[in-house]
């Protein structure tokens, strides 16, 4: 820890001092056609731990878990065809097109990657044997 933060730790030089135990961050995603998906996660902090680093690392899986593709599934076919074409078969207009395909499929991979770093990371948080399904579950 800094010497700063060492000196200015109200929580451990003032006894009786509230300290956060626990952290809840939720984030809401628009689904599209008013549907959208709610998460939440709450972890509690063991005495010791930097407070602001656990709830870096609860928004980065959030964030990671976003499920709306920032590249359609469209555009992901419509980029792996033109990939996958022959460069003799290709017009014009498909040539020009071919760093926009690039980067489509860039960006569809760079989500997919987030995704799994995301579920990774909380795999590592452990985990409850308290669950709460949402009421559209089916036994």
């Amino acid at each position: 820890m800094s010497e700063l933060h060492e000196t200015i730790n109200p929580a451990k030089d003032v006894p009786g001092k509230p300290r956060i135990s626990s952290i809840t961050v939720g984030r809401v995603y628009n689904l599209g056609n008013y549907e959208n998906i709610n998460y939440k996660i709450t972890a509690e902090i063991p005495e010791g731990n930097n407070t602001a680093d656990v709830f870096t690392q609860l928004e980065q899986v959030l964030e990671g878990l976003n499920p709306n593709n920032p590249v359609g599934n469209w555009e992901i076919q419509r980029a792996n065809e033109l990939l996958s074409k022959p460069a003799k078969e290709l017009n014009s207009y498909e040539i020009e097109g071919l760093e926009n395909a690039k980067e489509r499929l860039k960006r569809f991979e760079a989500w997919k990657g987030n995704h799994v770093k995301a579920l990774e990371l909380l795999k590592s948080f452990g985990g409850s044997s308290k669950t709460k399904l949402n009421d559209h579950c089916e036994d």
